[in-house]
């Protein structure tokens, strides 16, 4: 596993350079305040990088809202279960 493992990082760390050099012209990005020129393919991973931190970020929100709940409902379960217990061991009453 270990060997599939650096393969994938070797294959994967290859293509990066392979994507570099070929996205080695630098371009300009006109931001409001300032220019800003650098290569492409610095560009694109810093790009692609901030889109991930965004993606996280957002899933970030959800994630918190669903342990919330899943704290709220756990501590129901529990109640519930100590109440079934509770009357598991009442007597019972009646003769029918």
């Amino acid at each position: 596993m270990k060997l599939i493992s650096y393969l994938f990082f070797l294959l994967v760390t290859l293509l990066g350079f392979v994507f570099a050099i070929l996205n080695a012209d630098p371009v300009q990005l006109n931001l409001y305040f300032t220019d800003l020129r650098s290569p492409l393919s610095l560009l694109l991973v810093f790009a692609l990088m901030l889109g991930g931190l965004l993606g996280i970020f957002a899933s970030l929100v959800f994630y918190l809202r669903l342990s919330l709940k899943c704290r709220t409902l756990k501590k129901r379960a529990e109640i519930a279960e100590r109440e079934v217990e509770s009357l598991r061991a009442l007597p019972i009453q009646g003769g029918h």
